[in-house]
């Protein structure tokens, strides 16, 4: 997805912080709630070698270790360009994954 695609992207229902029905009690805002998930997320993928962050208040952005990036609008096209951008994919149950998911 092209920057400006995903800047002017639509709410997915998993984005809590821009979900005015699951936003009560969230501290900090919308950035702040999408850089504490990025960093979440960014935990799991590291098994994989890949990197998350917040992008402005519409997106992420996800990298690998030669430093190719991509922008994507949502935590569920996070997984799919993942994969993609690995070339297979995420095995959830894999050891390394779930090593990297337990110290959240």
């Amino acid at each position: 997805m092209c920057g400006l695609c995903g800047a002017l992207g639509q709410v997915d229902w998993t984005d809590r912080a821009a979900n005015p029905a699951l936003a009560g009690g969230m501290r900090g805002g919308l950035q702040a709630e999408r850089q504490r998930m990025a960093r979440m997320v960014s935990t799991v993928l590291a098994a994989e070698g890949l990197r998350l962050s917040a992008w402005q208040a519409n997106g992420y952005i996800l990298s690998n270790a030669t430093g190719k990036r991509t922008v994507v609008a949502s935590l569920l096209q996070v997984w799919a360009e993942a994969e993609r951008m690995l070339g297979r994919p995420i095995d959830p149950l894999a050891p390394r994954v779930l090593a990297a998911a337990r110290t959240l």
